[in-house]
Order: structure tokens, then sequence, then C-alpha cells
């Protein structure tokens, strides 16, 4: 559930079996998360002791893991306004838990979208940062290197490193693409 969760969105990525909402009052009573008002609506939920995250997450077996993770990727698809994320961290935050599951192509994916968001806002190294690890993710799932993903990934840090004045290393990124003939039709041009 991360370190500090919205109550609202811990309650509703629960599975719809549990009745999530006493058995996170119940939780609070234990003394095992701690409840802080943000504002009179919004309330957020933390660990306690802090620690108690990390020890909790270790001793889940992988599959419980992964179907924790796929809860957090269905329920950000279309409630990521209920956390604490601003805009521009949604797609890195998609990134890490579809990674958690495996999906390593549609990690990529949006890290490329995290990517062109921190160059929007001129952010280029954070803008590196997504879409070095997006090519991790590429790397991971093999894809060839004239792959629409891959290529886009390298352009966009090709743009990143420009603008951030690191020319050096664009002119790697230039020279590590491939021949726009293995590149497929409309997107060569687009390239």
């Amino acid at each position: 559930l991360g370190e500090t969760p919205r109550k609202q969105w811990a309650v509703s990525v629960a599975p719809s079996k549990l009745d999530a909402e006493e058995t996170v009052e119940q939780i609070i009573d234990m003394g095992y998360l701690r409840e802080t008002a943000v504002t009179d609506e919004i309330k957020t939920l933390s660990f306690s002791p802090a620690t108690l995250h990390t020890v909790v997450y270790e001793k889940l077996p992988n599959e419980r893991r992964k179907k924790i993770h796929g809860y957090v990727i269905n329920f950000l698809k279309e409630n990521a306004h209920l956390t604490e994320l601003r805009p521009v961290d949604v797609p890195a935050a998609m990134a890490y838990h579809l990674q958690q599951v495996n999906q390593f192509d549609k990690a990529a994916a949006q890290r490329l979208k995290a990517g062109k968001m921190h160059i929007s806002h001129c952010d280029y190294n954070h803008a590196i940062e997504q879409l070095e690890q997006g090519l991790e993710m590429a790397n991971i799932e093999n894809l060839p290197e004239n792959h629409k993903l891959r290529v886009s990934l390298n352009v966009k840090l090709l743009t990143a490193f420009r603008e951030s004045g690191q020319i050096d290393r664009a002119k790697e990124i230039l020279d590590g693409l491939p021949n726009l003939g293995k590149i497929p039709g409309s997107f060569r041009e687009k390239v």
C-alpha cells in the first residue's frame, strides 16, 4: 500500500470480499496503522512503526505480492487522483508496479510517458532517469533495436540529454540509433 496511502485509496484498493473500512479501523485500533488528517476530507495512513511496512511486505509470498501490485495497477488506472501522487509521477508509479508483476514492456511504455511529461516540464534529470529505466525494461523484454518503443525511448532520451546540455551523451544515443531503413514505415518519418 505504500508508506502513507490515503485512507480512501487503501480502502478502495482492497479486495471487495473484505470489509476494508472496518478492517482498517481495527488495525488502527491495534496500533499497527496511524491515521493522520491532511484536510477534513483527506486522511492518510502510515505503518506504526514505519519499518513494519517493510517487514509485512517481505513476509508476503511472491504470488500475493503480485496480486497486490495488480490491485494497485488497476486502481491507478482509474483513481490516481485519490493518491498523494502528482500527475507527473503517476506513470512512474504505474511502471514500478508493472515491473513487480513482470510486465516489462508495459513498464517501459509508462517510463516513456513519464519521461515525456518530465521533458514537457523542463525537468530533464528526472526525464533521463525515467527513460533510462525504460530502456532497462526494454532490454529485459529483449525488444529489438528497431522496435517502436525502444526507438521512442532513445529519441526522447536524446532530446533530454540535448536539452540539458549533455551533448556528448546525446551524440552517443544518436550514434546508437538503428539505421533509419530498419525502422518501419510512417514511424521512420516521425523519428
